[in-house]
């Protein structure tokens, strides 16, 4: 990366005629009073690096048995606590990074990264400095391809909060599994940046690799920007945003430290020097929509990596199944839903992930491929509501390309029928000799309860007066029975076949 300096600047004719240029800085300043960023990147490119933080789905911490949530022996940083690392966050790094064809590595160890500052208690933060868990790759967003440079498991941080009388720490989230992706620098707008992390987000979700709860940290970003007049090959410093938790931030984030960056190289008053700037760390203040300046940005030899002596060398797990050929990126979800697909059809791909699951997890050639079926796929994420229950169910019963094509066939040819869902059912052996097992089950513990149970039999009571709210208790009452009993709850069936044995109980009474 090569940065421009006072001492440079001879040598590069784009940035000499920025400074020399007294209209062209006029035309930027005016647009940049009004915030016309199209104005501006006429004249100025933005070069942009993201490092985008994404909260592994996991039970504990990553490298200690202590439940994500709670403040654990290592994330305090008491003597003797040694670190074991934690498979699952292991093997949903993994799967990202075979969702944006990167290239994994056989064997990774960790380092200790020097970090003098009291929100990791122990002085350093466990990460992957010279052996990442995947590299290379690129993450396909709305606007083009993102190339990336590295991904590394790392340990997350405790959240720092400002009071009046000073800062205080919560350890609460310290040690959860992260997986930071560092991406190559591009040519990102505010509204690139945004759609970036978006893209991301709903990717991680739709693999299940993260929980996605944004509120809780679980997506985290450091967005580096510089900027150059366009043609030049030389950027200004690098300026860092740290720490921001949000999509809405991001973007406010990014509008005002560009504008205080520009604003800066406008600035003829100041020494070329100034004008041009130091690495500098910034935070972003909510309350007054402003980026603020941390620190002069530390450089990587200042960290000190040193490798972790109580991990060694560890195994990559490979992906688990298929090589993801039906990853959900645009071009996949356009394939299925058609040209027209926009990301506002995202939260209705999110809300049924798990019927979009089986093709993520079959071979191309075992997909349903016709064009009907195809697109009921995509009326089904349209119209959620449209179809009974019972029809999610059919689906997840499918366990094979046939029994999925016979599936969804009952929707294409409708009408919707017991029979037709009966058939489809049939044909997922494994799980229909599971649901099978619990209705056997379910029937005897129905009608014990209803003999015995009295609260249980004024619940049913309660339902066939009206009350549709006691229904609630009676299925967890049945799903308990099934846990407990080592059968699979099956909600979305159990709920039709409660109903109708709610209403074969007061038929039964109303004919005696």
């Amino acid at each position: 990366m090569k940065i421009i300096t006072a001492q440079t600047i001879d040598h590069c004719p784009e940035w000499s005629a920025f400074f020399a240029d007294e209209d062209k800085r006029k035309t930027l300043a005016q647009a940049l009073d009004r915030r016309d960023w199209a104005t501006i990147w006429q004249h100025m490119e933005p070069v942009v690096g993201l490092e985008m933080h994404v909260g592994l789905k996991s039970d504990s911490k990553l490298f200690s048995a202590a439940p994500k949530g709670e403040a654990g022996w290592l994330d305090m940083g008491y003597p003797g606590a040694l670190p074991l690392l934690d498979s699952d966050a292991v093997q949903c790094a993994v799967q990202v990074g075979a969702s944006v064809q990167a290239r994994m590595a056989t064997t990774m160890f960790f380092e200790r990264k020097r970090y003098a500052y009291p929100d990791l208690a122990k002085g350093y933060q466990t990460t992957q400095k010279t052996s990442p868990v995947w590299s290379g790759g690129q993450l396909e967003c709305e606007w083009g391809f993102l190339p990336l440079v590295r991904a590394q498991i790392e340990e997350d941080a405790a959240s720092v909060e400002r009071h009046t009388d000073g800062f205080r720490m919560d350890f609460a989230r310290a040690g959860a599994p992260l997986l930071e992706i560092v991406s190559d620098v591009a040519e990102l707008t505010k509204e690139r940046v945004v759609q970036t992390l978006r893209t991301l987000h709903r990717q991680a979700l739709l693999l299940g690799a993260t929980e996605g709860k944004i509120e809780e940290g679980q997506l985290k970003s450091d967005i580096n920007l510089s900027l150059r007049p366009r043609g030049s090959q030389y950027f200004s410093e690098r300026w860092e945003i740290k720490g921001v938790s949000s999509f809405e931030t991001a973007g406010l984030a990014f509008d005002d430290a560009m504008a205080q960056r520009l604003h800066l190289l406008l600035d003829s008053t100041l020494p070329l020097d100034a004008r041009l700037g130091k690495a500098t760390t910034l935070g972003f203040s909510e309350d007054s929509g402003a980026c603020y300046t941390m620190r002069e940005k530390l450089s990587e030899h200042q960290y000190r990596f040193l490798p972790c002596p109580d991990l060694g060398e560890i195994e990559v797990p490979k992906a688990i199944g298929q090589t993801y050929a039906y990853v959900p990126t645009m071009t996949w979800l356009k394939s299925i839903c058609g040209e027209e697909f926009t990301s506002q059809r995202w939260q209705s791909v999110l809300d049924h992930r798990a019927m979009l699951g089986f093709f993520g997890s079959r071979a191309p050639t075992d997909a349903p491929s016709e064009a009907a079926l195809w697109s009921t796929v995509t009326w089904l994420m349209d119209h959620p509501r449209a179809a009974p229950a019972d029809v999610w169910r059919a689906l997840r019963a499918s366990s094979d390309a046939p029994s999925l094509k016979a599936a969804l066939s009952v929707l294409v040819h409708g009408p919707w029928s017991q029979e037709a869902f009966e058939e489809a059912l049939q044909r997922a052996s494994e799980e229909r000799i599971q649901w099978a097992k619990a209705t056997a089950f379910l029937d005897a513990e129905f009608r014990q309860r209803l003999a015995m149970d009295s609260k249980f039999a004024a619940a049913i009571k309660e339902v066939q007066s009206g009350k549709a709210k006691a229904i609630g208790y009676l299925q967890g009452q049945l799903m308990g029975a099934l846990k407990k009993e080592g059968l699979p709850a099956l909600g979305e069936l159990l709920t039709p076949w409660l109903a109708q044995r709610i209403q074969q109980t007061q038929s039964t009474k109303e004919s005696t």
